[in-house]
């Protein structure tokens, strides 16, 4: 299995109405890749599209955080509150915020 596309992820609405997963991992001053495109659909209203997107956008943050905490558990407490702290910005991504 390969590697996924290197974060941050950030979310982009399309021109025609859908919402794009992009990707910058080579820096500012490069295009970016789209990762995903998410689609609305009959039965997605704009909103929800948005919120999944959002969602999908947070998922390298959250690895990351994720394997923060495997590591912090085996480590000291000031490692442990660095992880709560990936993590909780990973959430507050996945819920919309940055």
């Amino acid at each position: 299995m390969t590697n996924h596309t290197p974060g941050p992820w950030y979310v982009d609405e399309g021109a025609n109405g859908d919402v794009l997963i992009t990707a910058t991992h080579l820096g500012p001053d490069y295009p970016t890749d789209d990762v995903c495109h998410v689609y609305g659909g009959n039965n997605v209203d704009k909103e929800q599209a948005l919120a999944d997107a959002y969602a999908i956008a947070a998922l390298p943050d959250l690895l990351a955080a994720l394997q923060s905490l495997l590591v912090a558990f085996d480590s000291d407490f000031h490692d442990l509150v660095l992880a709560k702290m990936k993590a909780q910005a990973a959430i507050a991504k996945a819920k919309g915020g940055e």
